[in-house]
Parts: C-alpha cells; structure tokens; sequence
C-alpha cells in the first residue's frame, strides 16, 4: 500500500507484488494521509489523515477489496501498530485531554475502547510504536535523552513501565519494524555517517543493542515495512531535483515560471547588480544570463583557487553573496576536516 502525492492531492494505491499492478483504493483528494498499515489477516488497511478545516487527524479502516472507509479514532498523532493476536493497536497522542502532556494509548478493535498505557510530558513523547512479536513490548523512539541524540524505548504492554534498550549519541532513528523472530529491529537511521544528509537502513539487536547497517549506500530512504516472513523489506527510495526557475514578479499569480537549469541540483543562487545571477551546481560556481539562458561562465578560476588555498585545496561547498559589481562573497567550508566555514572574497 502506497501514497500517491500529486499536484498538492494524495490518494492510496495497492501494489500486488507478484504481478506489479497497481490499483487505486482511495481516490486523489486535497488531504494528507500517514501511517498506511494492513491488518495482520490481510482483509483491511488502516490509515490517518486530516479533514478539511480540521486539526485532529482521524483512524479510518477499510476493506482491501473496496468499501466506505470507516472512521476508528479521533485525535491520532503516530503511526499504529499491531498487536500480534491483531485483536489491538496502539499509538501515540498529543495535548489531549491535557496541554504539554501526551499518552501512549492501546485500543481493543473488538470492544472499541481505549485504554491509556503510558503519560508524560512532551519532551518524553514516545514516537514510532512498534509492537513486539511476542506482544509483551511496545518499542518507540524518543528524542534528545540525557546526551543522546535519540533512543529506542521499550514500553512493557502490560504495566507501561519503560527501559532503554539502544541510544544513539551521532544520529537520529525513526521507523523501527521488527523482525519476526523479536530478536531484532530494523529501522531508519541519520547522523554523522552520512554528514546528517540521507537516511540509512540499519539494524538494532533487542537484546544487547549492538546496531549493523543494512544498507551502505548514497540514497536517502523513508518508511520501512518488513513482509510477514521477514523475508521482504519495503522502503522508499527519495529522489529530489532542485532545478532553477525565474518568474516575472509582476506576474506571480499566474504560476509561469521559467526553467533555467536542470540535471545537477542547485544548491544555492543569488542575483547581480546587473540582473545576471551565480549559483552553485554541485561544487561549481556559475554565472548565468537569465534573459538568454545563457551559461557565460564557470567560476572555478580564482575564486576556487582562494577557498583551496585557504583550505589546503579541500573545497566542499561554496554559498554565493553577491558584495558589488566585482566582488563576490564565497563561504566555503572543508567536510573532510570538518572546519569551520570561512568567507573567502574573489574578483569576478
């Protein structure tokens, strides 16, 4: 199951794996869906989203093979998850029924009550839930604890007492999913690995928290759904395209706008006084005629020779300003050493 997100509408797609068709279960409306899941015997879907001039999101069920969503809760802030019996759920909830407090709730979908596990205040908030397989643990992801960056606590689903089990002092986690054997989670990961730029599949043992990647490549992945076997991980792969447009100011209204770059993404531009613009495609510095898209010239000459020799030829980014009609402004910082940014000043 799958969201579609286009021209500012969302709609749900099934995706039958074997054959790779797709179909359409929830038509294209102005709303945001989230946490996407299947009920463990495969006969329904949950999912969240916003309505219309509303700020609660609300739990919908719905048939696989087609039928009138039906509204479960009001007031939910997580993803759900499952109990291995698929007889419960639990999520997460936010400043309800009191400001600066949340629960950690678990619902009976035979009697439709609601019974809460855990509270505390925002800055514990309990992100992520993920019911364990042999159903006597809740593990969730809590931000900023003591000098970590972010932890994986298990919630006991009985009492709602809470134990570290993993805490991660270079990077951030989200999106943990258990292996079907329990001895294990898989869950995404960012920090210093990857310069804080793309998330990365690693794995979390429940046992001693010792962590392997799982994947050890230059992609940035989102959401993370393990198949019934632990055979099969789903994930997205994000592909972004920053391309350069102009506009007419006097005529933003009609959304006309002018492509002027493509392929490498522009990582930042700024104007001249002339009208002509620089902007910066990967390490390289351009100057740019917007009028005739017109590439006049690639500034690698002695502006880059200046932020290398200032940082011993190590040049990882460079941020344009533009200062007057023969200077320009470079900042460039060295990612190899991790120094500091310098402003080097270059004649255009």
């Amino acid at each position: 199951m799958g969201i579609l997100n286009d021209k500012g509408q969302q709609s749900l797609w099934l995706r039958n794996v074997p054959t790779n068709s797709n179909t359409q279960v929830m038509p294209p409306e102005p709303l945001e869906y989230e946490g996407v899941r299947f009920s463990l015997d495969g006969n329904y879907f949950y999912f969240t989203r916003g309505e219309m001039g509303q700020p609660l999101r609300y739990l919908y069920r719905a048939p696989v093979l087609g039928g009138t969503p039906q509204k479960l809760i009001a007031d939910v802030d997580t993803n759900i998850t499952f109990s291995p019996d698929g007889r419960s759920l639990a999520y997460g909830v936010q400043n309800n029924p009191e400001l600066g407090k949340f629960r950690l709730v678990t619902y009976s979908l035979e009697t439709g009550e609601g019974k809460t596990l855990v509270t505390g205040n925002m800055n514990q908030f309990l992100w992520s839930p993920a019911w364990s397989p042999d159903g006597k643990t809740i593990v969730c992801v809590v931000y900023q604890t003591g000098d970590a960056r972010s932890s994986l606590v298990a919630v006991d689903a009985i009492t709602g007492k809470q134990s570290i089990i993993f805490d991660s002092k270079d990077g951030f986690l989200r999106r943990p999913a258990w292996l079907p054997d329990g001895g294990s989670l898989l869950a995404l990961y960012f920090g210093k690995e990857t310069n804080f730029s793309r998330w990365q599949v690693v794995e979390v043992s429940h046992q001693d928290g010792r962590v392997r990647a799982v994947t050890h490549d230059i992609n940035d992945y989102s959401d993370l759904s393990v198949s019934a076997d632990g055979r099969m991980l789903a994930t997205v792969l994000n592909q972004n395209h920053f391309d350069l447009f102009v506009a007419l100011a006097s005529d933003l209204s009609s959304g006309q706008a002018h492509q002027l770059t493509s392929g490498a993404p522009v990582g930042s531009f700024t104007w001249t006084p002339d009208g002509q613009m620089i902007f910066r495609q990967q390490d390289a510095m351009n100057l740019f005629n917007p009028s005739s898209s017109a590439l006049l010239e690639t500034l690698d000459g002695s502006l880059a020779f200046e932020c290398g020799d200032a940082l011993a030829g190590r040049v990882a980014v460079a941020r344009p300003q533009f200062a007057n009609f023969n200077s320009a402004i470079l900042n460039c910082s060295d990612q190899m050493a991790s120094a500091a940014a310098q402003q080097v000043i270059g004649t255009l």
